[in-house]
């Protein structure tokens, strides 16, 4: 792996050739755009929906947990945005709240930025974009007519003119399908969708990487992960070379940490050559475009944490309780007693016991059996109530609360087992009296199926008839 400092070296821009290029929320932070990074949006919508105390504590027990792998290529650093977006939002949409995922739609509301536009310039000369970004800049800095799309099984932003960029993890403004792309990401890249991006290194594109962290471990790595694995097994490398451009301001001494060596490793070790690049992003797309930059066409101008802020004051404590419940069973935490004495918010439930106690009263207010056969069909692993039932378990404690939860719980499945039952029977005994027929298949509607409505109408009419 080489590392070299990017400073005006155009005849290695041209080593690069045509590129599969992933664009990450880097390149959306300069103004006038000024959207967050990854890591200051994941901050902003825990404190938004849950706290600021709770952000601190839950984001000092994955470090604690991520340094035990630091030197390795399965650390972490961070918690991943789209995963708190995802439990958060699956939490609105059972209880029927305002969803804080539509907060994103702000991100149409503000300005595209010069990346944008070199970005989408760049779509004219065999460089395909995809991204992670749930922002649409690149396609507004077009001035042109947009369009969504599903293509290769990911939402596409079309153009006018036919360039097109793909957003794998959804786009602001059709906030409701970003939740539920989002809700998926734990099954991976839609099978097109890689076969695709196969097909581009197949077909000698180079991998460039901008303003992207490498961190997408529900999707993406997974995919540089198997693609390593299969490259391998067939001895052999793509032709084109893979770069990774670290934004950092070249006036310090660069320092290229173990883990970001690791994880650059990890997705680029398939290629021919692979290499890290650091400077400022921006001189680096100028170059890349010959300094060539046509203006900005500016759509409206707004600040992104507006919707936000107007959508977290509706909140309810109901609704904090169950967030954080969501959150640590499918992360895999457990609570920590210290969280309780110095969490504004945990602090009146005193320990984890009283907690879950409060957490399953909350559901407990509901007709358990029937809100999960309304949201959910009869799939209860769904619901917010598994969680609250793994939490009770995980800790051993088991409450008159956690006792009635169960039996309201399970009389989900024992209805359903119920129903089955009695549908093949009544099936069973249907087919064997048709098989014994002498009725000719052209005449079985008119002759059973009408006498089987008969029969039913019968029933109900003498079962609910009043004596």
């Amino acid at each position: 792996m080489t590392i070299l400092e990017y400073k005006n070296n155009k005849e290695k821009i041209r080593e690069i050739g045509k590129a599969l290029i992933i664009v990450g929320a880097g390149i959306s932070v300069d103004p006038p755009s000024g959207l967050p990074g990854g890591e200051m949006l994941m901050d902003y919508y825990i404190d938004a929906s849950i706290g600021k105390e709770y952000r601190k504590a839950l984001k000092s027990k994955w470090k604690t947990i991520s340094k035990m792998v630091q030197d390795t290529k399965w650390c972490v650093e961070s918690i991943r945005l789209e995963f708190i977006i995802s439990q958060i939002d699956e939490i609105d949409r059972e209880l029927d709240e305002p969803r804080l995922i539509k907060g994103f739609e702000g991100f149409d509301m503000v300005n595209s930025n010069e990346n944008h536009k070199i970005l989408y310039q760049l779509l004219d000369n065999e460089y395909i974009i995809i991204t992670p970004n749930f922002d649409s800049l690149i396609e507004k800095s077009s001035g042109l007519n947009l369009k969504e799309n599903i293509c290769y099984g990911v939402p596409t932003i079309c153009m006018d003119d036919g360039k097109r960029v793909y957003h794998y993890h959804g786009v602001a403004h059709e906030y409701d399908n970003m939740g539920a792309t989002l809700s998926n990401i734990k099954k991976g890249l839609p099978k097109e969708f890689r076969e695709m991006m196969i097909s581009y290194f197949e077909n000698g594109y180079s991998l460039l990487m901008l303003g992207f962290s490498c961190s997408d471990f529900f999707d993406v790595t997974p995919f540089f992960d198997k693609l390593s694995y299969d490259m391998k097994r067939q001895n052999r490398k793509f032709t084109g070379k893979a770069i990774f451009f670290d934004h950092c301001s070249v006036d310090n001494n660069y320092n290229c940490t173990s883990i970001l060596k690791n994880k650059v490793e990890r997705h680029c070790n398939m290629f021919s050559a692979y290499e890290i690049w650091y400077g400022n992003t921006n001189h680096f797309l100028r170059d890349f475009l010959g300094n060539n930059v046509k203006a900005c066409n500016y759509c409206n101008n707004g600040q992104w944490f507006n919707l936000f802020k107007k959508i977290s004051e509706k909140i309810t404590p109901e609704q904090k309780v169950l967030y954080i419940v969501k959150i640590l069973n499918n992360i895999g935490m457990n609570f920590e007693q210290e969280w309780f004495e110095k969490n504004h918010f945990l602090e009146k439930f005193e320990n984890k016991c009283k907690f879950l106690d409060s957490a399953a009263s909350i559901m407990l207010k509901k007709d358990i059996p029937q809100h999960i056969r309304k949201k959910f069909g009869n799939d209860k692993n769904k619901s917010v109530l598994t969680d609250i039932k793994n939490l009770y378990e995980k800790n051993k404690y088991f409450s008159r609360n956690y006792y009635m939860l169960c039996r309201q719980y399970n009389k989900v499945s024992a209805g359903m087992e119920v129903q089955i039952k009695a549908r093949k029977m009544k099936y069973r005994e249907f087919v064997l009296h048709i098989s014994k027929s002498p009725i000719s298949s052209e005449a079985f509607s008119s002759s059973y199926v009408n006498a089987f409505l008969k029969i039913i109408k019968n029933g109900l009419m003498s079962r609910f008839s009043t004596k």
